[in-house]
């Protein structure tokens, strides 16, 4: 019997040695091993990851999620790519905190695949997604969005006088955008905006343009509209053309936002779909 009982309890703690390894969270990120970060559990940060100015980070997912507890999840001053090689796809980065994002990209990013998103979408100090203000190419993977106040994506800055003179590059290339409740993709101030492919779905509008857009592919489940208050030199011209294979599943409009704006907004049509009417707003 006391043989049986010892048995019993020599299972019992190596199976409850084992729960916490299978069911543990980590608080940092695994070492750089040959320029790539991979995930072997989920990550909550107390802080940002920073990937350094002269730094060539990859991030792979692999079907985790990485968090932080204060301020943006991931801030890149280098050169990031971001990949999934999970075969669910299940890799996520969460944004978790009030006017932060779950990437804040100052340097050149690339992302192949993985979920984005935030869950503080219920008051007026959520925040963009994704902040962009340096080049970011948009591969694949998703973005998302439940906020009524913020855009899912921004490219550019709020206000000229934030940038220093910096101008921003988004390409998107594939994936999923979606905002639920507001604009998708927001290209702001001296911003330059390139849609080759994709999906990009707002409720409000798939696409806010303040500066320079060029649509030539992907589909846009949303109103697709271009606005000015400046100049040519301003940083917010509300250049947009769409063209080649672009679908815009909604209206395409060019709004003057503002009597001191000096030059027009314009929308170009060369080519695409438009399902919707194609105006002017004031």
């Amino acid at each position: 019997m006391k043989k049986r009982f010892f048995s019993l309890m020599l299972a019992l703690a190596m199976v409850i040695a084992l729960v916490p390894a299978a069911l543990a969270e980590g608080t940092s990120l695994p070492d750089v091993e040959d320029g790539k970060i991979t995930l072997t559990q989920d990550v909550t940060l107390s802080s940002a990851y920073t990937v350094a100015e002269d730094s060539t980070v990859v991030i792979d997912l692999a079907g985790f999620t990485l968090s932080s507890t204060s301020g943006d999840t991931i801030i890149n001053n280098g050169t990031l790519t971001i990949q999934d090689s999970s075969a669910k796809q299940t890799g996520t980065i969460l944004g978790n905190n009030t006017k932060s994002s779950a990437l804040l990209n100052n340097g050149t990013a690339v992302i192949e695949g993985g979920t984005f998103s935030k869950n503080n979408n219920s008051d007026s100090n959520d925040y963009y997604v994704i902040t962009n203000h340096g080049t970011l190419t948009i591969n694949g993977g998703t973005i998302s969005s439940a906020s009524s106040h913020s855009s899912c994506v921004e490219n550019g800055w709020y206000s000229v006088s934030a940038a220093n003179g910096k101008s921003t590059t988004l390409t998107i290339n594939g994936g999923t955008i979606t905002s639920d409740a507001f604009i998708a993709v927001k290209n702001d101030e001296l911003g330059t905006l390139n849609v080759k492919g994709g999906t990009i779905t707002g409720a409000d509008q798939a696409i806010q343009n303040w500066n320079k857009a060029e649509v030539s592919g992907g589909t846009m489940n949303g109103p697709v509209y271009t606005w000015s208050y400046g100049n040519e030199t301003s940083g917010s011209s509300g250049d947009l053309t769409i063209s080649g294979t672009a679908v815009i599943n909604g209206d395409v409009a060019a709004v003057q936002n503002g009597s001191d704006a000096t030059v027009p907004a314009k929308v170009a049509i060369s080519g695409g779909t438009v399902t919707g009417s194609v105006f002017a707003g004031y």
